[in-house]
């Protein structure tokens, strides 16, 4: 797979970005928030723990019409839509979307007679997009309609004593037009591959040292929706030591042709944009991040991205302006500032 230009901390989840909404709404308490499903609110409030929302399956069920599943004896949660099924257990972190192994936060867990799940993870992997009022705290979900297709996890693998290469990768299903799907699926199985045969031969190579050795690809779809589609992934390198290390490259795909979309290609209506977007990057950097290993300029023509939710998300590397403990610097921007004269107008 084409390398990204750096590298991060290895997370189990990718960071979460959150766009603030501005309707007053009282929250509960400290740890109660008030939860909306469009503009109606829930019967139950959801419950901050340790900074994660969580709500129960019950309202799941009956709010959001979810049907959820709970097998004691096995500590299962099935969650279902027509398209898509959530599975986790309790107190672990792990899940599956339709086999695709994910990683969260924090699992779900029990409280008193209540199973508690995280309302993002559930949202978010369902098709709904998530926003909190940065002053009442309130969380607001919205059902967004996603392109008609399904998505096929792949996965290849070698496991030995102390190594381990796992890539996964998505394959598009149910898109309307044959030859595009198959566009789309052999580019990414074509850098699946290269990267496994990339893994597999580090892993040769690592094994004359006989020190332990981890390399994973994994992914999230972050958008899907408006005919395009999003696919963030992160290529995880460990070969022992302190940490590993994370390659990061995204994708935001128009499915109607199959092409891979620039920042330009997604904005070029907007002249105005790069400008714009630098400015703002500008101002948060010296504010979020003061020192820099080298000043910020501007954004690039082949410049990284991403969309998730309602946003744009502006990303750099490790090393690229920042040190590594800071990880990856992610400024987000409201697809609304973009519109009119888009892709999505």
């Amino acid at each position: 797979m084409k390398k990204a230009r750096s590298y991060i901390c290895m997370v189990a989840v990718m960071i979460q970005c959150i766009t603030f909404g501005s309707n007053p709404v009282v929250a509960k308490s400290t740890n109660q928030v008030d939860v909306f499903v469009d503009t109606k609110s829930l019967r139950n409030t959801g419950e901050v723990i340790n900074g994660t929302i969580f709500v129960t399956l019950e309202t799941l069920r009956n709010d959001f019409r979810f049907n959820v599943y709970y097998e004691p004896q096995t500590k299962r949660i099935s969650i279902l839509s027509t398209k898509k099924e959530i599975v986790m257990k309790l107190d672990e972190n792990s899940y599956l979307v339709n086999g695709h192994k994910l990683f969260m936060e924090a699992g779900p867990r029990k409280k008193q007679s209540s199973i508690l799940v995280p309302l993002r993870v559930v949202c978010e992997n369902m098709g709904f997009t998530v926003s909190q009022d940065s002053i009442t705290k309130a969380v607001r979900t919205h059902f967004v309609a996603e392109n008609d297709l399904q998505f096929e996890n792949k996965e290849m693998k070698i496991n030995t004593n102390n190594t381990n290469v796992s890539i996964q990768y998505p394959q598009l299903k149910w898109l309307s037009n044959i030859e595009i799907q198959r566009k789309i699926n052999d580019q990414l199985e074509k850098d699946a591959r290269e990267t496994y045969e990339m893994g597999s031969q580090a892993l040769k190579e690592q094994r004359e040292n006989e020190n332990p050795y981890d390399f994973s690809l994994n992914y999230q779809i972050t958008y899907n929706q408006n005919g395009l589609i999003s696919i963030v992934f992160d290529q995880y390198t460990y070969t022992g030591g302190a940490h590993g290390m994370v390659d990061r490259i995204a994708y935001t795909i128009d499915i109607k042709t199959g092409k891979i979309l620039t920042l330009q290609d997604l904005l070029k209506e907007k002249p105005a944009y790069k400008a714009d977007i630098t400015h703002e990057i500008k101002k948060q950097f010296q504010q979020n991040y003061g020192y820099l290993l080298t000043p910020f300029e501007s954004i690039d023509e082949q410049q990284a991205f991403y969309l998730k939710g309602d946003s744009i998300i502006i990303y750099f590397g490790l090393y690229q302006y920042t040190p590594y403990a800071a990880g990856i610097p992610e400024f987000s921007f409201p697809l609304s500032s973009f519109l009119k004269g888009t892709v999505f107008r």
